[in-house]
Protein backbone atom coordinates (compact mmCIF):
# COMPACT_ATOMS: atom_id res chain seq x y z
CA UNK A 1 0.00 0.00 0.00
CA UNK A 2 1.47 3.29 -0.85
CA UNK A 3 0.68 6.57 0.71
CA UNK A 4 0.74 10.34 -0.30
CA UNK A 5 2.37 13.49 0.56
CA UNK A 6 1.15 17.01 -0.02
CA UNK A 7 2.96 18.51 -2.44
CA UNK A 8 6.32 20.57 -1.36
CA UNK A 9 5.03 24.62 -1.50
CA UNK A 10 7.56 26.83 -2.47
CA UNK A 11 8.37 30.12 -1.99
CA UNK A 12 10.89 32.23 0.13
CA UNK A 13 10.17 34.31 3.52
CA UNK A 14 12.96 36.84 4.11
CA UNK A 15 13.52 37.69 8.02
CA UNK A 16 10.80 36.94 10.29
CA UNK A 17 7.50 35.88 9.41
CA UNK A 18 4.43 36.13 11.65
CA UNK A 19 1.96 33.62 11.06
CA UNK A 20 -2.20 34.41 12.39
CA UNK A 21 -4.19 31.34 10.18
CA UNK A 22 -6.99 30.03 12.36
CA UNK A 23 -7.01 26.21 11.45
CA UNK A 24 -10.26 23.56 12.47
CA UNK A 25 -10.44 20.16 12.51
CA UNK A 26 -12.90 18.49 10.73
CA UNK A 27 -15.51 15.76 10.80
CA UNK A 28 -13.43 12.93 12.19
CA UNK A 29 -13.24 10.16 9.04
CA UNK A 30 -12.00 7.93 11.80
CA UNK A 31 -15.48 6.87 13.76
CA UNK A 32 -15.38 4.83 17.09
CA UNK A 33 -14.88 1.22 16.98
CA UNK A 34 -15.14 -1.82 19.44
CA UNK A 35 -13.52 -3.85 17.76
CA UNK A 36 -9.66 -4.53 16.62
CA UNK A 37 -8.81 -3.16 13.38
CA UNK A 38 -7.81 -6.29 10.85
CA UNK A 39 -4.38 -7.65 10.23
CA UNK A 40 -1.93 -5.57 8.63
CA UNK A 41 -1.65 -5.92 4.64
CA UNK A 42 0.49 -2.78 4.52
CA UNK A 43 3.49 -3.27 2.75
CA UNK A 44 4.82 0.14 3.30
CA UNK A 45 8.38 1.08 4.08
CA UNK A 46 7.94 2.48 7.88
CA UNK A 47 11.09 3.74 9.45
CA UNK A 48 12.06 2.40 12.64
CA UNK A 49 13.32 4.20 15.99
CA UNK A 50 17.41 4.91 15.62
CA UNK A 51 17.35 6.12 12.17
CA UNK A 52 18.04 9.49 13.29
CA UNK A 53 20.39 10.54 15.90
CA UNK A 54 19.19 13.82 16.18
CA UNK A 55 15.32 13.13 17.12
CA UNK A 56 16.88 11.05 19.83
CA UNK A 57 18.58 13.72 21.61
CA UNK A 58 15.53 15.55 21.06
CA UNK A 59 13.66 12.92 23.34
CA UNK A 60 16.88 12.76 25.56
CA UNK A 61 16.82 16.01 26.02
CA UNK A 62 13.07 16.33 26.45
CA UNK A 63 13.40 14.49 29.99
CA UNK A 64 15.49 17.28 31.24
CA UNK A 65 12.87 20.47 30.04
CA UNK A 66 11.44 20.32 33.81
CA UNK A 67 14.76 20.81 35.19
CA UNK A 68 14.57 24.56 32.91
CA UNK A 69 13.65 27.35 35.32
CA UNK A 70 12.14 28.63 32.24
CA UNK A 71 10.06 25.88 30.62
CA UNK A 72 6.81 26.72 32.46
CA UNK A 73 6.84 30.01 31.04
CA UNK A 74 7.33 28.98 27.80
CA UNK A 75 4.34 26.65 27.80
CA UNK A 76 2.02 29.16 29.87
CA UNK A 77 2.83 31.30 26.78
CA UNK A 78 1.91 28.95 24.09
CA UNK A 79 -1.40 28.65 25.65
CA UNK A 80 -1.88 32.22 25.94
CA UNK A 81 -1.11 32.72 22.18
CA UNK A 82 -3.15 29.78 21.38
CA UNK A 83 -6.11 31.15 22.62
CA UNK A 84 -5.23 34.38 20.94
CA UNK A 85 -4.27 32.53 17.47
CA UNK A 86 -7.91 30.42 18.00
CA UNK A 87 -9.85 33.67 18.26
CA UNK A 88 -10.52 33.20 21.94
CA UNK A 89 -11.88 30.24 21.66
CA UNK A 90 -10.83 27.80 25.14
CA UNK A 91 -12.12 24.78 24.02
CA UNK A 92 -9.09 22.85 22.95
CA UNK A 93 -11.90 20.61 20.58
CA UNK A 94 -12.36 23.71 18.96
CA UNK A 95 -8.52 25.48 18.67
CA UNK A 96 -6.16 23.42 17.02
CA UNK A 97 -3.15 25.77 18.46
CA UNK A 98 -4.85 25.20 22.42
CA UNK A 99 -5.13 21.72 22.03
CA UNK A 100 -1.51 21.10 20.46
CA UNK A 101 -0.36 23.24 23.70
CA UNK A 102 -2.31 21.40 26.73
CA UNK A 103 -0.75 18.50 25.13
CA UNK A 104 2.47 19.36 25.93
CA UNK A 105 1.66 20.91 28.77
CA UNK A 106 0.17 17.35 29.62
CA UNK A 107 3.40 15.90 28.97
CA UNK A 108 5.71 17.66 31.08
CA UNK A 109 2.92 17.36 33.90
CA UNK A 110 2.17 20.75 34.18
CA UNK A 111 0.39 21.63 37.30
CA UNK A 112 -3.91 21.60 37.01
CA UNK A 113 -3.94 25.19 38.74
CA UNK A 114 -1.16 26.53 36.37
CA UNK A 115 -3.04 25.41 33.44
CA UNK A 116 -5.96 27.32 34.37
CA UNK A 117 -4.23 30.47 35.60
CA UNK A 118 -3.22 30.30 31.92
CA UNK A 119 -6.22 29.88 30.27
CA UNK A 120 -7.88 32.78 32.83
CA UNK A 121 -4.99 34.90 31.69
CA UNK A 122 -5.49 34.55 27.89
CA UNK A 123 -9.18 35.04 28.01
CA UNK A 124 -8.01 38.53 30.35
CA UNK A 125 -10.20 37.53 33.62
CA UNK A 126 -7.42 38.34 35.04
CA UNK A 127 -5.95 41.42 36.42
CA UNK A 128 -3.82 42.97 33.73
CA UNK A 129 -4.47 40.34 30.92
CA UNK A 130 -2.78 38.50 28.43
CA UNK A 131 0.53 40.13 27.51
CA UNK A 132 1.23 40.88 23.78
CA UNK A 133 2.86 37.80 22.08
CA UNK A 134 3.75 37.96 18.37
CA UNK A 135 4.25 34.49 16.58
CA UNK A 136 7.12 34.59 14.49
CA UNK A 137 9.28 32.46 12.00
CA UNK A 138 13.22 32.77 11.50
CA UNK A 139 14.82 30.84 8.92
CA UNK A 140 18.50 30.11 8.57
CA UNK A 141 21.23 27.93 7.90
CA UNK A 142 23.65 26.09 10.44
CA UNK A 143 26.70 23.96 10.31
CA UNK A 144 26.65 21.61 8.10
CA UNK A 145 24.63 23.83 5.86
CA UNK A 146 21.44 22.12 7.83
CA UNK A 147 18.15 24.35 7.24
CA UNK A 148 16.78 25.39 10.69
CA UNK A 149 13.11 26.50 10.55
CA UNK A 150 12.91 28.47 14.94
CA UNK A 151 9.04 29.17 16.04
CA UNK A 152 9.23 31.96 18.64
CA UNK A 153 6.84 33.84 20.46
CA UNK A 154 7.80 37.05 21.94
CA UNK A 155 6.67 40.81 22.95
CA UNK A 156 9.44 42.30 21.18
CA UNK A 157 10.88 40.66 17.68
CA UNK A 158 13.79 42.71 17.16
CA UNK A 159 15.16 41.40 20.37
CA UNK A 160 14.20 37.86 19.15
CA UNK A 161 15.60 38.16 15.86
CA UNK A 162 18.90 39.49 17.09
CA UNK A 163 19.52 36.83 20.07
CA UNK A 164 18.41 33.89 17.30
CA UNK A 165 21.04 35.69 14.44
CA UNK A 166 23.45 35.52 16.92
CA UNK A 167 23.41 31.96 17.40
CA UNK A 168 23.74 31.16 13.83
CA UNK A 169 26.31 33.22 13.02
CA UNK A 170 28.84 32.44 16.30
CA UNK A 171 28.84 28.83 14.69
CA UNK A 172 29.74 29.80 11.08
CA UNK A 173 25.77 29.79 9.98
CA UNK A 174 23.41 32.43 8.90
CA UNK A 175 19.88 33.83 8.51
CA UNK A 176 18.68 32.75 5.07
CA UNK A 177 15.39 31.67 3.41
CA UNK A 178 14.83 27.40 3.57
CA UNK A 179 11.18 27.31 4.13
CA UNK A 180 11.30 26.45 0.51
CA UNK A 181 12.81 22.79 1.86
CA UNK A 182 10.11 22.33 4.25
CA UNK A 183 6.18 21.69 4.11
CA UNK A 184 3.94 22.65 7.47
CA UNK A 185 2.19 19.16 8.63
CA UNK A 186 0.21 17.93 11.38
CA UNK A 187 2.40 15.53 13.43
CA UNK A 188 1.51 12.58 16.40
CA UNK A 189 3.13 9.70 18.17
CA UNK A 190 0.61 7.45 20.11
CA UNK A 191 0.85 4.39 21.79
CA UNK A 192 -1.79 1.79 21.82
CA UNK A 193 -3.55 2.65 24.97
CA UNK A 194 -6.26 0.61 25.61
CA UNK A 195 -7.21 -1.44 22.35
CA UNK A 196 -3.93 -3.89 23.03
CA UNK A 197 -3.31 -3.49 19.18
CA UNK A 198 0.42 -4.43 17.86
CA UNK A 199 2.44 -1.75 15.74
CA UNK A 200 1.13 -3.06 12.49
CA UNK A 201 -2.69 -2.60 13.52
CA UNK A 202 -1.59 0.62 14.49
CA UNK A 203 -0.92 1.05 11.00
CA UNK A 204 -3.90 -0.20 9.52
CA UNK A 205 -6.17 2.03 12.24
CA UNK A 206 -4.02 5.07 11.24
CA UNK A 207 -4.60 4.40 7.63
CA UNK A 208 -8.42 4.49 8.48
CA UNK A 209 -7.89 7.94 9.71
CA UNK A 210 -6.62 9.10 6.68
CA UNK A 211 -3.06 9.94 7.64
CA UNK A 212 -1.08 11.12 4.89
CA UNK A 213 2.41 9.27 6.23
CA UNK A 214 3.38 6.94 8.50
CA UNK A 215 6.70 7.92 9.91
CA UNK A 216 8.17 5.92 12.40
CA UNK A 217 7.58 2.93 14.54
CA UNK A 218 9.09 2.70 17.70
CA UNK A 219 9.02 -1.33 18.58
CA UNK A 220 10.51 -0.92 22.17
CA UNK A 221 8.32 2.88 23.54
CA UNK A 222 5.09 0.94 21.84
CA UNK A 223 4.76 4.42 19.50
CA UNK A 224 3.78 5.30 16.07
CA UNK A 225 4.58 8.71 14.53
CA UNK A 226 2.60 9.47 11.82
CA UNK A 227 1.81 12.88 9.89
CA UNK A 228 -1.42 14.26 8.27
CA UNK A 229 -2.70 17.86 6.87
CA UNK A 230 -2.74 20.65 9.11
CA UNK A 231 -6.39 20.97 8.47
CA UNK A 232 -7.45 17.30 9.43
CA UNK A 233 -5.01 17.29 12.55
CA UNK A 234 -7.57 17.67 15.08
CA UNK A 235 -9.77 15.21 13.52
CA UNK A 236 -7.16 12.31 12.99
CA UNK A 237 -6.22 12.92 16.69
CA UNK A 238 -9.93 12.17 17.62
CA UNK A 239 -10.26 9.47 15.37
CA UNK A 240 -7.54 7.67 16.90
CA UNK A 241 -8.66 8.48 20.28
CA UNK A 242 -11.90 6.85 19.88
CA UNK A 243 -9.87 3.87 18.55
CA UNK A 244 -8.56 3.91 22.19
CA UNK A 245 -5.36 4.71 21.41
CA UNK A 246 -2.94 6.90 24.12
CA UNK A 247 -1.71 10.55 22.53
CA UNK A 248 1.76 11.52 23.56
CA UNK A 249 2.45 14.20 20.76
CA UNK A 250 0.56 16.07 19.21
CA UNK A 251 1.82 19.18 17.19
CA UNK A 252 2.50 21.41 13.86
CA UNK A 253 5.65 20.43 12.13
CA UNK A 254 8.23 21.52 9.44
CA UNK A 255 9.05 18.63 7.94
CA UNK A 256 12.33 18.20 4.82
CA UNK A 257 12.39 15.34 2.84
CA UNK A 258 15.47 17.24 2.13
CA UNK A 259 18.10 15.63 4.66
CA UNK A 260 21.61 16.53 5.47
CA UNK A 261 24.09 14.52 6.94
CA UNK A 262 25.99 16.01 9.82
CA UNK A 263 29.86 15.04 10.19
CA UNK A 264 31.27 14.31 13.43
CA UNK A 265 33.28 17.02 13.31
CA UNK A 266 30.44 19.28 12.62
CA UNK A 267 28.14 17.18 15.58
CA UNK A 268 29.25 18.90 18.57
CA UNK A 269 28.64 22.09 17.06
CA UNK A 270 25.56 21.68 15.79
CA UNK A 271 24.20 20.58 19.31
CA UNK A 272 25.28 23.14 20.69
CA UNK A 273 23.14 25.92 18.27
CA UNK A 274 20.42 23.19 19.25
CA UNK A 275 20.73 23.75 22.91
CA UNK A 276 21.34 27.69 22.70
CA UNK A 277 17.96 28.04 20.63
CA UNK A 278 16.11 25.69 22.92
CA UNK A 279 17.31 27.86 25.98
CA UNK A 280 15.72 30.95 24.86
CA UNK A 281 12.40 32.02 26.62
CA UNK A 282 11.46 32.86 23.32
CA UNK A 283 11.90 30.57 21.32
CA UNK A 284 8.98 27.81 21.29
CA UNK A 285 10.46 25.01 18.57
CA UNK A 286 13.09 24.33 16.46
CA UNK A 287 12.68 22.35 13.19
CA UNK A 288 15.71 21.49 10.77
CA UNK A 289 16.73 18.70 8.47
CA UNK A 290 19.38 17.32 9.87
CA UNK A 291 20.06 13.62 10.02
Amino acid sequence: MSFFRVPRWSGQRWGALISNQRLSGSKCPCAPSSHPCPPSTSHSQVRHAGHNKWSKIKRAKGANDLQRANQTSKITRQIISAVKAGGGETDPSHNLYLASALQLARSHQLPKATLENALKKASGATAGGAEELYSTVYEGLGPAGVACIVEALTDNRNRTFAEVRHAFTKRGGSMTPVAYLFTKTGRIVFSAGTSGHSISQMEDCAIECEVEDIVEADEAEGTLEVHCAVKDLLAVKKGLEAKGYEIKEFETAYVSEEKVAVSDAESKNFESLLEQLDGMEDVVKVHHNAT
